[in-house]
Order: C-alpha cells, then structure tokens, then sequence
C-alpha cells in the first residue's frame, strides 16, 4: 500500500535552481547601482559576494545534470557517484561559505563620507 519515493526529475531540481541565480545576480546588479552609497570596497565584495552564489547556482545545476547522466549509464558504480556527489558537496560548501562571507563583510565596510 505504500507507493514508491521516485526523484525529482532534472526540470525540477534545476526550475528550483534557477530563482536563486536570478535573485543573486539581480543582487549583483543592486550593489553595482548603489556603489556611489555604499562605496567602492562594499560594491566589489557585495558583488563579488553574489556572483559566488550564483555560480554556486550554476555548480548544483550541472551536478544535477552529471549525476543524472552517470546514473543512466551501465559501467558506474555506487563508489563513482559517491565520488562525485561528494566533490560537489564540497564545492557547494566553499562556495556559499564565501560569497556569504563576501555579502557579510560588505555589509559591514565603512561607508564614504558625505560632505
């Protein structure tokens, strides 16, 4: 009576993906605009800061696809995708921990003075 618990498909894991990019690099864009506020430093590391997470984005969308395709072929074994989901994890990891890490310390830069 109980159904089976099949994975999400890639046009799923990747659709849930793609708004966290989209907010990322719609982010970028806001730091740039604000940078005579925020000044130069704040803007380079916020900036900075968002494009590790989007390109973080990026890295989980090709792990999808990766992972997908070695699972659909015949001569991989558990070990390979254990291998591979693991080096991705790890670079996810390092990668939000330093565009997080970036966006924190732009937020806490000293503004420019206005005269």
């Amino acid at each position: 009576m109980i159904d089976t618990v099949e994975p999400l498909s890639n046009g799923v894991q990747i659709g849930i993906r793609v708004p966290a990019l989209l907010i990322a690099l719609a982010g970028m864009v806001l730091v740039l605009v604000a940078m005579r506020r925020t000044g130069v430093l704040a803007t380079m590391l916020g900036a900075a800061g968002c494009l590790f997470l989007a390109l973080d984005q990026l890295v989980i969308i090709v792990w999808v696809l990766q992972v997908s395709s070695l699972s659909t072929g015949s001569n991989v074994d558990a070990d390979q995708l254990t291998a591979v989901a693991n080096l991705y994890t790890l670079v996810d990891a390092a990668m939000i921990t330093v565009g997080v890490t970036l966006v924190v310390a732009a937020l806490v830069v000293p503004r420019p003075t206005t005269r």
